[in-house]
């Protein structure tokens, strides 16, 4: 459905010419002045989460050209970090936020200009699909990406900004390289949009202006003009009067902690045990998981995990389907594990005659060790958290392309020789987004967990959506998050524990092993 038909009071539309082959052609556009009043319809190319950032009340102007979607906000420190909180929450795998100098102007489609602060780039439609084809390039983003432009106004304020932890800060919209690599390529547009990227960056090195002098000989008019005023923007960048707040937010990013994030072996190992202590002294995370089962029919569970006060609780509830009650009945299973002692609670209900009627529940005491691992691991790992407790020490790390961390590590000697194989993401406060753990010198896994996405909650974060394995030719369990908290459901552990506690005298069956 068009974006014309829920355009908000005040907006413009328009055709507009722009390029994207080899001359100009026409597109759809519609722009705004002011944040936005009414429903904002959804394009299918948007990641959950985008809408709560178009909506946020310090848009000032808005524009729209065949799916390609600028939003421009004004605002201080505060309103930076209410923009850039509510990008973190967006359903993405990485967050790009662009940090830069300047206090620029959007331009509307009639040439007027209005200051703004913050950018919020949204790829969709046509110009999503065109950016698809040459995504090689490096040119065209294909999610979406907050740009932040530091003014003087902002630049004794930069201690004060709050940066996620599942966010990457930049200081260059693209990579400079494939911008310059794009000049002499000979597709016309693709060289229009590397001038423009290069005038963008503000960077005077010699590479860069020494190719758009090169672009200033061509004879393409189209050419000679983007190159002139790239080098104009790169000149006004580099003025004496702006190089001290330039130097300001290169200082900034370059003391920020996450250009810090490579640790050594000991380094990791103390960084992955200082989160999961963390996490238990207060996380609660919602979700659901399906199950494969003996019948070949799928099992679809909710599930809560909670942790406080060095405790833990993991709930987990069959949820009845329509068609599948009669065979499925009503199954609780909840896994309790505290300093002293671990245990399992096995609740049911079961089709009598057409009703359901509960069970006696079964209780199950174990000493903390290593039934942890299939009890509570085989929910927190593919979450991403909870592996220092199975880590004695990390033997290797290498830094793979993406910047996530290949890391080997040895469990602790209990029974049989077990090692890891991680894959840990600094840039998304260190959650191991693939694991295998593997028996003595065996090849292949015995269990394998990999997840994507990112959900947070305060300093607390999750993976979004994962998967776990048990054997290489296991049947994958599926696990999706619907929430995080950093406070822990104190009553729900309190309650589980004085079950427990009692829990043969309020009819269980026990079963205690030594």
């Amino acid at each position: 459905m068009s974006r014309l038909m829920h355009a908000t009071a005040g907006a413009a539309a328009l055709l507009l010419t722009f390029v994207f082959a080899a001359k100009p052609v026409l597109g759809m556009g519609q722009e705004r002045f002011g944040p936005a009043l009414e429903h904002i319809s959804r394009s299918s190319d948007w990641p959950n989460g985008v809408e709560d950032v178009l909506r946020h009340p310090s848009c000032v102007y808005w524009n729209w050209v065949n799916g390609n979607e600028h939003a421009y906000y004004g605002g201080g420190i505060g309103t930076i970090n209410q923009l850039i909180d509510a990008f973190a929450q967006v359903d993405l795998a990485r967050h790009d936020v662009i940090l830069r100098p300047g206090s620029p102007s959007a331009r509307s489609f009639q040439g007027q200009l209005t200051p703004y602060t913050v950018e919020f780039h949204v790829p969709a439609g046509l110009y999503f699909h065109h950016a698809r084809e040459h995504a090689q390039t490096g040119l065209y983003p294909l999610t979406p990406r907050l740009i932040v432009n530091i003014g003087q106004d902002h630049a004794e304020q930069l201690d004060e900004l709050k940066i996620p932890a599942n966010v990457t800060l930049r200081a260059m919209t693209h990579p400079i390289e494939a911008a310059v690599a794009q000049l002499g390529a000979g597709d016309r547009s693709l060289c229009l949009r590397a001038i423009s990227v290069l005038g963008e960056s503000g960077d005077s090195s010699a590479p860069i202006t020494t190719a758009l002098e090169k672009a200033l000989q061509e004879p393409d008019e189209y050419v000679h003009g983007a190159a002139q005023k790239a080098l104009e923007k790169i000149k006004q960048a580099n003025a004496p009067e702006t190089r001290p707040l330039r130097d300001k937010v290169a200082a900034y990013l370059a003391k920020h902690p996450q250009t810090a994030r490579v640790p050594d072996a000991q380094q990791l190992l103390d960084t992955l045990n200082r989160i999961d202590g963390e996490y238990a002294r207060g996380f609660t995370a919602t979700g659901t998981m399906v199950k494969p089962s003996l019948s070949g029919r799928q099992q679809l569970f909710e599930w809560k995990l909670t942790m406080g006060d060095d405790q833990l609780i993991l709930q987990q509830r069959a949820v009845d389907a329509a068609d599948q009650a009669p065979f499925v009945g009503r199954i609780e299973y909840t896994i309790y594990t505290g300093p002293e002692f671990m245990a399992s609670i096995h609740r049911g209900r079961l089709w009598v005659d057409g009703e359901l009627q509960d069970t006696s529940a079964s209780v199950s005491f174990e000493p903390v060790g290593r039934t942890y691992d299939l009890l509570v691991g085989r929910v927190l790992w593919p979450l991403g958290r909870g592996f220092s407790r199975s880590i004695e020490r990390i033997t290797e790390i290498k830094t793979a392309p993406d910047g996530t961390l290949i890391v080997a590590a040895d469990a602790p000697k209990v029974g049989l020789e077990v090692h890891w194989e991680l894959r840990v993401d600094p840039k998304a406060d260190f959650i191991v987004r693939t694991a295998k753990r593997f028996r003595r010198d065996d090849l292949e896994p015995s269990y394998i967990a990999s997840n994507r996405g990112i959900l947070c909650a305060s300093d607390r974060c999750i993976a979004h959506t994962a998967a776990w394995q048990e054997g290489p030719w296991g049947e994958p369990m599926s696990i999706a998050v619907k929430s995080v908290s950093a406070e822990p459901d104190m009553k729900l552990i309190r309650s589980t524990k004085d079950y427990l506690e009692n829990a043969e005298g309020r009819g269980a069956q026990v079963l205690r092993s030594r």
